[in-house]
């Protein structure tokens, strides 16, 4: 009977080298699933008021994007401002080095269920110089609103090592859900928008996002952190 010998000392870090593992022994089924979910890329956390604004007003996720990931998720845990109430609260891409993207590009739909009306409150804008994500912030600790942002079609990811850039013909997209108190209405509230940057751009010129308010800072305790969703192999 033939015996397979065992190495006493165990699989150590001298057993195991970057020679031994070949690209033909690593297959999809011995990768782990969950190495191609979402990854955290970076969080904003604000132990005192302002200070995640990089000025006033402004959140900014800078060169953030990149081909590895398929697309992207902000997920916003608290967030509230330092200013008075019912400020809206809007986004913009940034290009560049750390440049704001102010042309009057924009187009967003805004839908507002609330809780003291059966009626959908729907808001539209053509040609405007940001996205609106929420209309009437409560700033108040007890207050603010909380969700996600995704965003999409800004990248070109390599799938498989196969590049899916199509060129100059980017127009990225976002979609967010979000839950929170208005303070004018008085009610609870979910709001619903949808924005497109309608100008075409090459896969790589945005490099990240700004979330602003009309006036005050991020109040502290505000809490968001940013995924990507890694690219299948």
């Amino acid at each position: 009977m033939a015996l397979t010998r065992v190495r006493t000392g165990g699989i150590t870090d001298a057993n195991i080298t970057t020679a031994k593992i070949t690209d033909v022994n690593v297959t999809q089924p011995k990768i782990a699933k969950s190495m191609q979910g979402w990854e955290l890329i970076e969080n904003k956390v604000s132990a005192t008021d302002g200070d995640i604004n990089q000025s006033t007003g402004n959140i900014e996720f800078r060169n953030c994007f990149s081909a590895d990931y398929l697309y992207y998720k902000l997920v916003i845990g608290f967030f509230t401002a330092t200013g008075s109430h019912n400020n809206t609260i809007n986004f913009q891409w940034l290009y560049s080095t750390n440049t704001y993207t102010t042309a009057t590009n924009y187009y967003w739909v805004v839908d507002r269920l609330r809780s003291d009306s059966t009626s959908l409150d729907r808001t539209t804008a053509s040609g405007d110089s940001s996205i609106r994500l929420w209309s009437q912030i409560y700033s108040n600790l007890v207050g603010g609103i909380h969700g996600e942002i995704n965003f999409w079609n800004h990248t070109a990811p390599v799938l498989g090592g196969t590049s899916t850039d199509r060129g100059s013909v980017y127009r990225p997209w976002i979609q967010s859900d979000l839950v929170g108190y208005e303070a004018s209405d008085d009610c609870f509230t979910r709001t619903f928008s949808a924005g497109r940057y309608d100008s075409s751009q090459a896969d790589d010129f945005f490099t990240g996002f700004v979330i602003s308010t009309a006036s005050g800072n991020a109040a502290t305790k505000t809490h968001m952190s940013l995924f990507g969703f890694r690219n299948p192999v």
